[in-house]
């Protein structure tokens, strides 16, 4: 497909029907699942020739069930040509689109009886609006139907995920990989919200859904953003965006605890990881950490230490302790087992499963799925480590 292509034809007088005609005639003599010209002038012109009704009817039939597989054979195709690295040129892929004239554009939306208002004219445009209304056909159009909504977000959201992003697991840290769409991060980041590939997906969303609801072009970006911080996130959302804040602020400022021979984030995922273990009903003393750590038991007393410089009160603190921790207590000495405060809790939660990504805060906040897959997008563990760290500070 040539870009920018434009046709001078005129087109004014052309039979919508006999245009389509003519390129069906084109087609070879073949048992492959397409459309035949004999077919075709039976179905646009309700000619027979040769043929019974029946045998045509039966014929067309055949076809129209023929459709699912003709479009997930090209799905493949195309997935497959991918993967062996044959489409990674966007310039070169673009002659695999066919070049399709003015005319038969202008027919196939007669046909289909619908148009648009939009002054763009050029080939890239054309084939797009004629693949929309050839598909919107299938599925109904967002005014129909709500599984056309939800098509329409998937295939709209496809163009705004580019070959690297995949939903981040526990193990993965945030990368470039993603970039969110310009003037979203600047928007976000002057209200203090992580820009994440989860919001930029659900504010986009959004604003689809919104345009399509009033009729209206979607707002680019930057004025999208807005108007979502605006009026989607209140209070509530602002507490959740604070909390994510401190806990990155306290993690980076968490080394000021360590002490010779104890390094304080290595001891707090030793910690965590007792915890979040299948002996989680045992005590965890200073000495049992310093155990699983890989240290002596004589490292006891280094422990005690660093974990004083993380809680008010502490074990058998010294009258010279100076607490460290930067916004709030993180663990505390129960008289049996060093254990982490609803703050702390979240701390390790967001450090240690999840990297210090912010989505998942973000998704207990919003608790929004712009990718409608029905499975929902808030986690039972991590709303009540939330719930309880936002109900110590606020309550």
């Amino acid at each position: 497909m040539k870009e920018g292509q434009q046709d001078d034809v005129d087109f004014a007088f052309l039979d919508d029907v006999d245009e389509l005609i003519r390129e069906s005639a084109t087609r070879p003599p073949t048992t492959d699942n397409y459309l035949s010209e004999s077919r075709m002038r039976y179905l646009l012109h309700g000619e027979t020739g040769s043929y019974s009704d029946s045998a045509l009817e039966e014929k067309v039939n055949e076809r129209a069930n023929e459709l699912s597989v003709r479009i997930r054979r090209l799905l493949y195709d195309i997935t497959a040509l991918e993967h062996d690295d044959r489409l990674s040129d966007i310039d070169d892929n673009w002659n695999y689109l066919p070049d399709v004239s003015k005319p038969e554009h202008w027919s196939m939306r007669n046909l289909h009886g619908r148009d648009t208002k939009s002054d763009l004219d050029n080939s890239e445009f054309q084939l797009g609006f004629s693949i929309g209304l050839a598909l919107s056909t299938l599925t109904g159009t967002v005014f129909d139907n709500r599984r056309a909504q939800d098509f329409l977000s998937g295939f709209t959201l496809a163009y705004h995920t580019d070959d690297h992003y995949k939903e981040k697991g526990p193990s993965q840290t945030e990368t470039n990989e993603y970039e969110i769409a310009d003037g979203r991060a600047e928007v976000l980041e002057r209200y203090d919200i992580k820009p994440t590939p989860y919001l930029d997906e659900v504010i986009h969303i959004t604003n689809i859904g919104l345009s399509e609801m009033n009729g209206d072009p979607p707002l680019r970006p930057r004025e999208a953003t807005e108007r979502y911080v605006e009026n989607r996130l209140g209070e509530s959302f602002g507490k959740y965006s604070t909390l994510r804040l401190e806990l990155d602020e306290e993690w980076n400022s968490i080394n000021e605890a360590s002490v010779p021979g104890i390094n304080v984030k290595q001891a707090l995922e030793t910690l965590w990881n007792l915890r979040v273990s299948k002996e989680t009903g045992q005590n965890i003393t200073s000495e049992t950490i310093a155990l699983a750590m890989g240290k002596s038991a004589t490292h006891k007393r280094t422990v005690s230490n660093v974990f004083n410089n993380l809680s008010e009160e502490g074990k058998s603190p010294s009258n010279r302790l100076i607490t460290t921790y930067k916004h709030r207590e993180v663990v505390y000495w129960s008289g049996q087992s060093w254990k982490f405060t609803d703050y702390g809790k979240a701390l390790a939660h967001h450090v240690f499963r999840y990297n210090q990504n912010a989505e998942w805060i973000q998704k207990e906040a919003i608790g929004v799925d712009p990718n409608h897959s029905g499975r929902g997008v808030k986690s039972e563990k991590d709303s009540r480590i939330l719930d309880s760290c936002l109900s110590s500070i606020y309550s």
